[in-house]
């Protein structure tokens, strides 16, 4: 830094310093120590470390007693101090500051008393460190803004080397003498083809929300001799009519008479920055499934339309009813097919100022600007009659739909969100249940179609599994649980393609494990089902053994529920009388072989000898004692009671 410019403000600052009177020689040590320090600044030019290093060494030679000063100055952490520094009372001190901020000190101490009784420091000492502080917060300034213009340098050099930016060079006539292999890219016109044309012929440019014509920056450039920088909603039309978004700036060049001569315009293609740009700001306000607005917009909206030109607001909460219930029966893909059809039933529901919002999960709300109760009743009919023609897996999309009007300035929004949700969770419950009935009926129907889930199957287990409990002396809450367990024992296998329910011969390893995967499956529908649920857990250990190497859980022994041990017996004589496309109908000497043998491994060795009691006619007889009702009643009357 070059301080012979700065010596009149040093001079001035002396000016001001009073004579200390009979003491030239204290006055002789603050002059040379100044021009020393000036000299050190000129010298060491924006070297900050070399600087502090060199001030702190001659601080101490502008006092009253140097051989009794110490100085310390702190610097952004950094200390600078001199060998015979050492903290006393006696100090005196200048803050460093850089743009208004505290970076640094300047400390000077005594180490010993003051002479004679004098003041530890004159003013004289004081204003000469003050002096110095606020030049070296002036070099402090200017270094930084020295460093953060090199850094901009660098960020902008790397920048447009790393985008291949397009440059095109015109002359003081705004004529082109330049362009570069980017810029041809970019416009379309060659270098040839466009040198000496005019640049806005060559680089037409327009305002991409108006469609107006944007300022020629090059004119501008001219006519102001400063940088221009276009807007970033800049549109680049090519010679072939393509259209960019552009980001752009153009600056004079001048010669050493300091005249602007050229103008150089240095620009980038950032349509696909742009185009990622706006994914991104729709992606901050939409749900990703859906495609419907995102819950942070529904607030920022019901914050921004909270006005009285607005009122009356309406406001519903809909919830989709059996979500979970679905994707556990039929898999994800068709709770995702429901969302996707319920947003397209909200869309076409409501009016095209009505703001629509996944609120989260199978939750969505819908903001009704200028609705009164009566239009927002109509709505909600349209939503309910669009869901009766919309059908997933065969079942109607089902909504419970809450409606609360704001009506005065009074009420508070929020408030009206919450009372249109107490009255859609009101409906909720009655509809989340009938919907459940009909997955029910379609799961039960479906599993017959692709299975061997026949109503005889279910007689001939039914049949078998009261007669031996009531050899086991079950009570009458037990044989209601064995008969709801039985007619969904195995409603899980719905998971379970035909492919593999059909297929001939062994089943591969990843085959097998898709089969386990259903009883898993079987209990979260079960569990669903409130008419069901008490038989949940033993619709989970159906293929549980008795020696422990069943699945899924590994249960053994009678840590397995007893109506499953029930069940597994009771299914499996039905599979060996019957016979599969797999495997042929075994005679009753063959099953009885087949039960002692499994008796202890796969089944309850007890509920085995309650089995070999019976023979085989008392199988038939019971077959036709049963009372063989459909199991779709049977799962409604449990329904009704429940």
């Amino acid at each position: 830094m070059d301080f012979r410019g700065k010596n009149y403000q040093i001079n001035k600052n002396m000016k001001d310093v009073p004579k200390i009177k009979d003491e030239k020689s204290e006055r002789n040590k603050e002059l040379n120590f100044l021009h020393n320090f000036s000299q050190l600044l000129r010298e060491e030019n924006y070297n900050m470390d070399k600087i502090l290093k060199g001030t702190v060494k001659l601080l101490k030679t502008s006092f009253q007693h140097p051989e009794d000063v110490g100085a310390c100055i702190i610097y952004k952490g950094r200390e600078y101090k001199t060998l015979d520094y050492k903290e006393t009372t006696w100090k005196i001190s200048s803050n460093l500051e850089l743009l208004g901020k505290e970076i640094g000190t300047i400390e000077v101490y005594y180490n010993k008393p003051p002479h004679n009784g004098q003041e530890s420091f004159t003013k004289e000492e004081q204003l000469v460190l003050e002096t110095i502080a606020e030049h070296l917060s002036r070099v402090a300034e200017q270094i930084q803004a020295k460093e953060d213009l090199q850094i901009s340098k660098n960020e902008l050099s790397i920048t447009l080397d790393s985008i291949g930016d397009g440059v095109i060079v015109t002359d003081a006539s705004m004529k082109v003498i330049r362009l570069n292999p980017q810029a041809e890219k970019i416009t379309g016109w060659s270098e040839k083809e466009a040198l000496g044309r005019s640049f806005n012929e060559v680089f037409h440019i327009e305002n991409s929300e108006t469609g107006e014509m944007v300022p020629d920056p090059v004119y501008q450039v001219i006519e102001t001799g400063k940088i221009q920088i276009l807007e970033s909603d800049t549109i680049l039309v090519a010679r072939d009519g393509t259209r960019r978004h552009i980001a752009d700036s153009a600056a004079p060049i001048r010669d050493y008479k300091d005249e602007l001569f050229s103008v150089i315009m240095v620009f980038s293609d950032i349509t696909e920055s742009k185009e990622a740009e706006e994914k991104v700001r729709y992606q901050s306000l939409h749900d990703g499934f859906t495609g419907l607005y995102n819950r942070a917009y529904m607030e920022e909206e019901m914050e921004r339309l909270d006005t009285d030109r607005q009122l009356p607001m309406g406001i519903i909460m809909a919830d989709s009813n059996g979500l979970k219930f679905i994707n556990d029966s039929f898999g994800h893909e068709s709770g995702d097919e429901m969302l996707m059809q319920t947003a397209e039933i909200l869309k076409s529901s409501c009016r095209e100022e009505d703001i629509i919002a996944r609120w989260g999960g199978d939750e969505f709300v819908i903001l009704l600007p200028q609705t009164t109760e009566e239009e927002g009743n109509a709505i909600c009919q349209r939503i309910e009659d669009k869901c009766k023609e919309t059908y997933v897996k065969g079942l109607p999309i089902s909504l419970s739909v809450g409606l609360a009007i704001k009506t005065n300035t009074n009420q508070v929004l929020e408030e009206k969100l919450r009372e249109a949700e107490e009255i859609m969770y009101k409906r909720k419950f009655d509809e989340s249940q009938s919907v459940n009935s009909r997955v029910v009926e379609k799961l039960l129907k479906d599993l017959e179609e692709k299975s061997f889930e026949t109503e005889a199957h279910y007689t001939v287990m039914q049949n078998v599994a009261q007669m031996m409990g009531m050899k086991m002396g079950l009570s009458e809450m037990e044989f209601e649980r064995l008969e709801k367990l039985i007619l969904v024992h195995d409603i899980g296998q719905v998971s379970i393609t035909e492919e593999i329910f059909n297929k001939e011969g062994a089943l591969s390893a990843e085959e097998w494990e898709e089969i386990k995967k259903h009883s898993k499956i079987g209990y979260r529908i079960v569990h669903a089902i409130g008419a069901f649920a008490n038989v949940a857990e033993e619709t989970l250990s159906l293929h549980e053994h008795w020696e422990g190497l069943g699945y899924p859980q590994g249960l053994k022994g009678e840590a397995i529920p007893l109506l499953a041990r029930i069940t597994t017996v009771a299914d499996a004589y039905e599979v060996m009388s019957s016979g599969r496309h797999y495997k042929k109908a075994m005679s009753w000497e063959d099953i009885i072989e087949e039960m002692k043998k499994c008796a202890g491994t796969q089944f309850d060795p007890e509920i085995i000898e309650i089995f070999l009691q019976f023979q085989e006619v008392d199988m038939k007889q019971a077959n036709k004692r049963y009372n063989q009702k459909d199991r779709l009643d049977h799962w409604l009357n449990f329904k009704q009671s429940v």
